[in-house]
């Protein structure tokens, strides 16, 4: 089976490598000075420490229970979704390189009904 990991950054990069290192078949997807930096020096993963993860999740926590990210609130106001954007690049880039991506192909079907219409937005 072969993975994409798109993003490549932080997150990306990071989950990508886990899976690499577990023997899988994973192709990292980045674009513009990322992509050119990794092409001249690779992709490096640091780990300070081993409980980064949980610390990001602490942090979530802290955040007051009106906190929304931007989709949820593009949704209430009836604006349009950034899913293409986000979603839908990662399904354009996977299939380009032959690679399939379930999950995002799903994300960004389930989410395009939510789309407003253009008689909505005017």
């Amino acid at each position: 089976m072969r993975i994409a990991a798109p993003g490549s950054g932080g997150i990306g990069g990071y989950y990508g490598m886990l899976l690499a290192k577990a023997g899988l078949d994973v192709t990292f997807i980045a674009r513009g000075a990322h992509l050119e930096a990794m092409q001249r020096r690779g992709l490096t993963v640091r780990t300070p420490q081993a409980d980064a993860v949980d610390r990001v999740v602490a942090q979530a926590a802290t955040l007051p229970p009106q906190w929304r990210s931007s989709m949820p609130r593009d949704l209430d106001d009836g604006r349009r979704l950034e899913v293409e954007a986000l979603s839908g690049a990662v399904v354009r880039r996977g299939l380009a390189h032959g690679i399939p991506i379930p999950v995002h192909q799903t994300i960004a079907a389930c989410l395009s009904v939510h789309q407003p219409t253009t008689a909505a937005t005017h």
